[in-house]
């Protein structure tokens, strides 16, 4: 077991109302035996924030790491950050959606007038509960509109109603993104050039 004290520099992000503590450290491996790379570039980066706390490392960046930080996007690096949590389950989006599906399967001929309205009657009877509960008690209340209705169109309709659902991106990435990234962004593209300016 060992403990090691390291160094990171530390961002103080704040706008419109939301605030951030963003660590970041970089360092290099040199002579790299197993890639082509004479240096391989590695990064951490830590955020602390009102959106939500976040984490990941990169051992091969393939530029300085906060250069390499400055031009990633939103679900390349939310995915690293969230995994599959990044992508949620979103009820309303899920909720018009089906509701659309409705209405072409009745256009299309696979609904007759008389099982789309019945299904449409149904779904929106549940609306509150589709549109702001879980996955699962999407799936489980569709389920039980299948088993209580009489028509064949309407159980094929619903046979697989986990692929009825629509996922949205985590909100809190989101807001994180829209709302503290541009001005840590800002402030990781002014340091980069600090060197080459004064080169100049």
């Amino acid at each position: 077991m060992s403990v090691t004290k390291e160094n990171m520099d530390c961002y103080r992000v704040r706008a419109n109302g939301e605030w951030a503590t963003i660590c970041v450290r970089e360092w290099t491996v040199g002579d790299c035996q197993l890639t082509s790379e004479k240096v391989r570039y590695c990064g951490e980066i830590l955020i602390h924030s009102t959106f939500g706390s976040w984490g990941n490392s990169w051992t091969h960046c393939g530029c300085r790491f906060k250069k390499f930080l400055s031009f990633v996007d939103f679900d390349y690096i939310f995915t690293k950050f969230m995994g599959s949590d990044f992508h949620r389950f979103d009820g309303q989006k899920s909720f018009e959606a089906l509701c659309k599906r409705i209405i072409e399967y009745r256009k299309n001929g696979s609904l007759d007038k008389e099982d789309a309205r019945e299904l449409w009657d149904e779904v929106h009877d549940r609306e509150d509960s589709l549109s702001s509960r879980s996955v699962e008690a999407w799936v489980e209340i569709l389920s039980q509109v299948s088993i209580d209705s009489r028509s064949r169109d309407v159980k094929r309709f619903l046979e697989e109603p986990w692929y009825l659902t629509v996922e949205s991106d985590d909100q809190s990435a989101v807001g994180f993104w829209r709302d503290l990234w541009p001005d840590f962004k800002a402030a990781l593209l002014a340091e980069i050039s600090e060197p080459e300016a004064l080169s100049a």
